[in-house]
């Protein structure tokens, strides 16, 4: 996606999300489709502190498509 940051990945405490363009939804899901946390607009902190180490899926709504990305969590 143009214009699209996510960053630190893997990531241990905060994924920071920016979207210079326009806002976007964000959901990040676990591998049994579980939702952990949602945001919306154009700069995006998800606080993943107490999450559990492992992968997740980031789901990014932009207009009418959706667009998946992999996260990483470390543990502490």
């Amino acid at each position: 996606i143009q214009g699209l940051k996510i960053y630190p990945n893997p990531v241990s405490n905060s994924l920071i999300i920016k979207n210079q363009y326009e806002p976007i939804q964000v959901r990040l899901i676990d591998s049994l489709g579980k939702i952990y946390l949602s945001a919306s607009g154009t700069d995006i902190l998800l606080n993943m502190n107490n999450l559990k180490e492992g992968l997740y899926h980031l789901e990014i709504r932009k207009g009418n498509k959706i667009y998946w990305r992999k996260i990483i969590k470390l543990g502490e």
